[in-house]
């Protein structure tokens, strides 16, 4: 490929990040710490608008990677295919680097599609008990969103992993 194959696929590979890093360090510092500051009435339309951005944002994103990705590593000539991992530091670093965007999709998928709709789930039946507050059941919301905050910042850090992964190579 040639110079301006490589331009478009590093744009629009770091558009993709900065759409997906952005919304783990919006998560992370601004959303899941303003949920206590919502309605118990509203919480549940907040958390489900929420989510539903955050999925289009993070597929578009991750499709978005993989094809510039592959583009981009199949253009640089420290690559020596997928069997040779270790070949040298500029593989080595790649692997890693996928290894943990590996974990942080993973993660993401566990916030997305497992743990805000437990949370989701639980909200109106939380909402409406209003005779007896700080039951089991707001305990049990006040621990979705905590580790839901937990996980998210532990994105926005392995984000900053990845970076520094890069940053760093030859």
């Amino acid at each position: 490929m040639d110079n301006v194959s490589l331009v478009i696929a590093t744009w629009f590979h770091l558009i993709a990040i900065v759409a997906w890093v952005g919304l783990l360090f919006y998560s992370a510092i601004l959303f899941f710490p303003s949920i206590s500051t919502v309605a118990k009435s509203v919480k549940a339309q907040y958390l489900i608008d929420y989510r539903r951005k955050a999925i289009i944002i993070t597929l578009v994103a991750v499709v978005v990677f993989a094809i510039t990705g592959y583009a981009l590593i199949s253009m640089n000539e420290n690559d020596q295919g997928i069997g040779n991992v270790f070949a040298n530091r500029w593989t080595a670093q790649i692997f890693a680097k996928h290894l943990v965007i590996l974990v942080m999709i993973i993660l993401e998928i566990w916030v997305l599609f497992i743990s805000l709709p437990k949370l989701i789930k639980a909200l109106p039946q939380s909402a409406d008990n209003k005779e007896q507050p700080n039951t089991i059941l707001d305990r049990q919301v006040g621990r979705l969103i905590k580790q839901n905050q937990i996980v998210s910042i532990a994105l926005s850090a392995l984000s900053m992993v990845v970076l520094f992964l890069v940053a760093a190579l030859p």
